[in-house]
């Protein structure tokens, strides 16, 4: 069990494998024991059926039963039935879903998707990104949009608490 007082490094996936369609870029890989799965781009168009075998494939990784952290949502709009299908591909691992805060129309809309999916599933956990960032000034790097130095340290931190739950 982690030492909640010790805050976790942010570690960026040691070896990152990625696969590119129309509409997205799908990146997976290892850190901490935890698998990260990134969408890059906008699941708005054709949702999952645009990147299914990608996502599906970075989602189900190497079979090992860790957690699986879904990161998507900031470039465009999420459905529910996205995210159900990617819940649906983690089978009984634990899916840690991380929100987004991005100064655009679909933010609250994919938020509250994300957290709707969370609550319906058992082994779903939602880290609410959005109200970390409200509550902790400086978070973000001088963009506003991405997270500073002192932002990615309460992500992981929030992100490895969520991913660690029973």
């Amino acid at each position: 069990m982690r030492d909640r007082n010790r805050p976790v490094r942010h570690n960026q996936p040691a070896a990152m494998s990625t696969a590119t369609t129309n509409s997205a870029t799908v990146e997976q890989g290892e850190s901490d024991g935890v698998r990260v799965v990134r969408v890059s781009g906008s699941l708005s168009q054709r949702g999952v059926a645009d990147v299914s075998p990608a996502f599906a494939a970075a989602v189900r990784g190497d079979g090992s039963g860790r957690p699986v952290v879904v990161d998507l949502g900031a470039n465009g709009t999420v459905q529910a039935a996205d995210i159900d299908a990617v819940i649906a591909s983690a089978g009984d691992r634990r899916v840690v879903l991380v929100g987004v805060h991005v100064p655009r129309r679909w933010q609250d809309g994919n938020n509250d998707v994300l957290r709707a999916a969370a609550a319906a599933h058992p082994t779903v956990e939602f880290v609410d990104w959005n109200a970390l960032v409200g509550a902790h000034p400086g978070a973000l790097g001088p963009d506003g949009v991405h997270p500073g130095v002192a932002g990615r340290t309460l992500l992981a931190n929030a992100v490895a608490d969520a991913a660690r739950r029973p």
